[in-house]
């Protein structure tokens, strides 16, 4: 099997790839200056060129594509029309690609914020909830996801659509929270935060990764319907609980200070995926 992998120098990609049995061969795009996240423990055969490059011949005798590449991952920032052309516009161009060069099955990785005020509604967001994005980042994946599901179909490409919950791990983004709480844990300062009230629905990025593994060995749907996932834990746990958790295992020394920073307004207070 041949597998091409966007985002694999990125934190969920990366560790992907390092899942990957090495029977399984990987190919991915690079940028001239990009560099893995984590350290990759096997072989990639490295494309040089941008995610937008990519084209059919690059993509000859590919089975799967494993799509994480995306802009904007909070509280990273990007503008309207960065996120329009990367997540949506070059998503519709990689499965154009994918049709011309036969490839077989896709898997793309969503988010859970692409359900936005939908988590008003639920104690646990089932797959099948509406999307109601409030956010120009949840907006651009929903609107992905609506035309990787009609393009598929029409195609006759495996669709697996993953919506991936608070994951965290080594390699996340600094600014993310469970990076920045062990930053300051390991520098012994003090952590500023929310009231720390919401609910999140939090899991390793180890585990989204062997979920990802896990539909890249699935047999391919025999009527192309796509089919839609939350990858999650499916278990809330208020934020504040979660920091005071990794404040224990880390030893600590310093002192969490909940209340520090508003939270905002228009946030769903909980964020909990369904199984």
């Amino acid at each position: 099997m041949k597998i091409f992998v966007t985002g694999a120098t990125g934190f969920i990609g990366g560790h992907f790839i390092n899942v990957v049995p090495n029977e399984i061969e990987v190919f991915a795009p690079i940028r001239s200056k990009s560099k893995p996240k984590i350290k990759l423990n096997r072989n990639v055969n490295w494309i040089h060129k941008e995610l937008d490059c990519i084209n059919s011949n690059d993509l000859k005798q590919i089975n799967t594509i494993v799509h994480f590449a995306s802009p904007g991952v909070s509280p990273q920032k990007a503008s309207w029309e960065e996120l329009y052309y990367w997540n949506v516009d070059c998503t519709l161009k990689l499965l154009r690609s994918a049709a011309e060069s036969g490839v077989g099955k896709v898997i793309i990785a969503g988010s859970y914020i692409e359900y936005g005020l939908s988590a008003n509604t639920y104690k646990y967001i089932p797959p099948t909830a509406a999307l109601l994005p409030i956010s120009s980042y949840a907006s651009s994946k929903a609107a992905a996801f609506e035309l990787a599901h009609a393009f598929c179909i029409d195609a006759k490409i495996s669709l697996v659509y993953n919506r991936i919950f608070s994951a965290f791990g080594e390699g996340q983004y600094y600014g993310n929270f469970w990076p920045s709480l062990k930053k300051a844990a390991m520098d012994d300062k003090d952590f500023d935060m929310t009231s720390g009230e919401q609910i999140r629905d939090f899991i390793p990025v180890e585990e989204v990764a062997l979920s990802f593994l896990k539909d890249l060995k699935s047999i391919n749907s025999i009527d192309f319907t796509p089919r839609v996932k939350n990858v999650c834990s499916g278990k809330g746990i208020s934020i504040l609980e979660f920091a005071s958790y990794w404040w224990g295992i880390w030893n600590a020394k310093s002192k969490l200070i909940p209340g520090k920073i508003p939270s905002r307004k228009d946030e769903p207070i909980r964020f909990v995926g369904k199984l």
